[in-house]
Order: structure tokens, then C-alpha cells, then sequence
């Protein structure tokens, strides 16, 4: 679809390379538990394992800085808005997490990520996601608010 509409090469290299071969865990994670189930509701062949090779993105992995920083960013922000409780240290947490994942899984090996960018990017990620992610105050509401102010003209106060 990128390419039939006529989309610049850097937007369909970071389209397709944005996931990698990274694994779906989710549902790598549920085809084990239903294979445990089967196992021993079932009494299926002990021998029989999930391939973690069939829950991979086809790839290719990310090539250039900017798709692995495309990639990371989609992870982390996909991720963040799974946290139940907003605080500094779980979203630090999340993020390394993330990073450090991607990192061990080879998704970042034919990118140029230095181990500068990857320390920057932690921090920028940190606090892009504090800011997306803050909670606001609640007000209380009262009806009565603004009634009487309406004929007042803003900035006369």
C-alpha cells in the first residue's frame, strides 16, 4: 500500500523494517499455555513445542538509525499504555526494558546505533512518555461555576 501510493522510500523501508523479527510474545506466550493445556487436558504428545520461529515478524531487521528509532518508539509507546500506575520509575523501567530487549534480541545489529544514541534515547523516551502519560488534577464540578461570570469579560478579573 506504501508503495502504490507513491510514499517516499525512507517511510516504506521504516514500514516494513519497524518490527524486525522481533517475536510476538503475546501470542507465542498463549500458544504455550494452550500447548500446556492440551498436554495435560488432552494427553497430547509431551514432545510437541510451540516454534518460536512461527511467531516472528518476517522482517528485515531495522538498517539505518532512524527505522531502529522508529521501531523503539513504536515499542515503547505501545507498551506504555499498558502501565497501571503511572510513576517516573516504571516508565524509566519499562523503557530500559524495552531497549534492552530489543537489543539482546538482535533487532538493533544492522543499524548504526551507537551506544551513545541508545543512552539518549532512553532519556528522551523517559521523558516524552512522563509528559504524554501525566495525570491531571481533577476538578470538582460545580454547576454554579460560570453562571455568574458570564457577563464578565475575560481578562477583567
Amino acid at each position: 500500500m506504501a508503495i502504490q501510493n507513491n510514499l517516499p522510500t525512507p517511510v516504506i523501508d521504516a514500514i516494513q523494517e519497524h518490527h524486525g523479527t522481533g517475536l510476538v510474545s503475546f501470542f507465542h506466550h498463549k500458544a504455550s499455555l494452550q500447548l500446556e493445556m492440551d498436554f495435560y487436558e488432552k494427553g497430547r504428545n509431551a514432545n510437541t513445542q510451540v516454534r518460536e520461529g512461527d511467531f516472528r515478524y518476517p522482517g528485515p531487521k531495522p538498517q539505518t538509525r532512524e527505522t531502529a528509532i522508529v521501531s523503539l518508539a513504536d515499542a515503547v509507546e505501545a507498551a506504555s499504555r499498558s502501565l497501571e500506575k503511572i510513576t517516573p520509575g516504571n516508565i524509566e523501567s519499562l523503557v530500559n526494558d524495552i531497549i534492552e530487549d530489543r537489543r539482546n534480541d538482535g533487532q538493533l545489529d544492522c543499524c548504526e546505533l551507537t551506544q551513545a544514541d541508545i543512552h539518549k534515547l532512553k532519556q528522551t523516551f523517559t521523558s516524552t512518555l512522563l509528559t504524554m502519560l501525566h495525570g491531571r488534577v481533577s476538578y470538582p464540578k460545580n454547576e454554579n461555576i460560570g453562571k455568574s461570570a458570564g457577563n464578565v469579560p475575560a481578562g477583567s478579573g
